[in-house]
């Protein structure tokens, strides 16, 4: 199998497993606030320990699908870009880097919080959950651009990509006031971005599994602009 379209059933994968993993943590019940006592958070994690390790266990399968998905994407858009001197893909590429490395913290450090440790790792967790979706901003903005600038992306496709990066990248840069009076308003940011990012992701698997086998980098099929997505 033509190794984008194994990255498009790994994006596929990333967004279902992230749905997935987002349900099971719904049914847990409302998780405790930003600014929750230390007697809330360990009475929620006593209660709810089952449903957390579920989550949590999802993540790293998460993450391997997104690290095969990244890799697709910068594999279709790298070569086109060289010509013209730039490097966007690179910087989407890095985004998912820092995605995984972010979300790894906030993981880790509900594992601990399931396993009993010290309540104070619940500011940590969603201090690092509120700048994890600058990850998501450089991962999708990178992408983005870069599909845009050689036509491998449709414009529409790309300007959803980028509305997700500036709303992600909103989210992380207000995450210092997600205990204020204004959390409610700014975390909205951040949940939109998430939102266009999966549907972004979504849809730039299924153009990976719609790439026709034997075609190489700038081929063109009818009347497809040189380094748009060659399609059955």
């Amino acid at each position: 199998m033509q190794f984008q379209r194994v990255a498009g059933w790994a994006g596929l994968g990333f967004a279902t497993s992230v749905i997935i993993a987002n349900l099971v943590t719904a049914v847990t019940g409302q998780p405790p606030g930003v600014g929750a006592g230390p007697d809330e958070v360990t009475a929620f994690f006593a209660e709810h320990g089952d449903a957390a390790r579920v989550s949590s266990g999802i993540a790293p399968i998460a993450w391997m699908f997104l690290s095969v998905f990244a890799a697709g994407m910068f594999a279709r858009l790298w070569k086109l870009e060289q010509p013209r001197g730039e490097a966007w893909s690179l910087v989407g590429l890095v985004g998912a880097g820092l995605l995984i490395a972010f979300f790894g913290t906030v993981i880790s450090s509900q594992i601990a919080l399931v396993d009993g440790a010290g309540a104070d790792l619940w500011s940590l967790h969603n201090a690092t959950f509120g700048v994890n979706a600058v990850g998501i901003s450089i991962a999708v903005t990178g992408f983005s651009m870069a599909g845009l600038r050689t036509g491998v992306l449709r414009p529409w496709h790309a300007y959803v990509g980028l509305a997700s990066g500036l709303l992600s990248l909103a989210g992380a840069a207000t995450a210092p006031w997600s205990a204020t009076d204004a959390a409610t308003a700014l975390s909205g940011l951040g949940f939109a971005g998430f939102g266009l990012w999966i549907l972004w992701v979504v849809t730039s698997a299924l153009r990976l599994l719609r790439t026709r086998a034997g075609l190489h980098q700038g081929e063109v099929v009818s009347n497809t602009p040189r380094g748009a997505f060659n399609v059955e």
